[in-house]
């Protein structure tokens, strides 16, 4: 390739200086019969994409995680559930034990170790997602009167994770799956739901209220997601 400059005049002594100049920038510049696109160094010259860009980002500034993969696996089950998406991807963060828990806001700094830490329900036990979400005394209960209007005569699990598989391993697929991982999710996002509202709105939760909400909106995802025929919200 090469650059065929033309000039409508002729170009004064001065402007020979600038000539040169431009030519100087110009002459490393390969023109291609293509559409413009940006390159990365950080790729090897491939062209820029944001999935690129936070790959790259990724390896330099997140930690590196070793996956589970049986855990890979479960958690693909999440995305089997009638649940909104930001729902899903709140629980996501559950089973990851990436959520805004006292316990991780305190390891960040943003809040400070000691009675900051503790949970809203039983202030004797530090806000963790397992401590939260199965082992505290009103998690734990609202499980039991969960599993029981399920109909589930079995002891319940004490670790979010393994109350996640109880709802999804073993249950086939389909409507039952779906239905059940909808309740799943129905009372994990409750319990941060009712958690917020005692932290900024002082409101203590009434656990047969929050039960009924959690049978009223896992009713309502499946009727707004057309599934067949659906009972009524009695039946259910």
């Amino acid at each position: 390739w090469e650059w065929e400059v033309r000039w409508r005049r002729n170009l004064f002594v001065w402007e020979e200086v600038l000539r040169d100049s431009l030519m100087e920038l110009l002459t490393p510049i390969q023109l291609a019969n293509a559409v413009d696109e940006w390159r990365c160094h950080y790729t090897n010259g491939e062209k820029f994409s944001v999935s690129s860009l936070y790959k790259y980002l990724s390896g330099r500034i997140i930690p590196p995680i070793s996956w589970d993969p049986e855990l890979v696996k479960e958690l693909g089950f999440l995305w089997e559930s009638l649940a909104p998406s930001k729902v899903i991807v709140f629980s996501w963060q559950l089973l990851l034990q990436r959520l805004p828990t006292r316990v991780n806001l305190a390891k960040r700094g943003i809040v400070e170790h000691g009675s900051n830490s503790f949970c809203v329900f039983c202030p004797m036990d530090l806000e963790s997602e397992s401590h939260l979400f199965g082992w505290c005394a009103f998690a734990s209960s609202l499980w039991s009167k969960v599993f029981r209007w399920i109909g589930w005569d079995v002891a319940v699990p004490r670790e979010p994770l393994e109350i996640f598989r109880r709802f999804s391993v073993g249950m086939g697929g389909g409507k039952r799956l779906k239905g059940l991982l909808a309740v799943w999710h129905v009372v994990v996002w409750a319990i941060w739901k009712v958690r917020n509202d005692l932290i900024f709105n002082a409101q203590v939760p009434v656990l047969e209220d929050v039960l009924h909400d959690i049978m009223f909106t896992s009713w309502k995802w499946l009727v707004d997601k057309k599934m067949g025929s659906v009972c009524s919200l009695y039946e259910w």
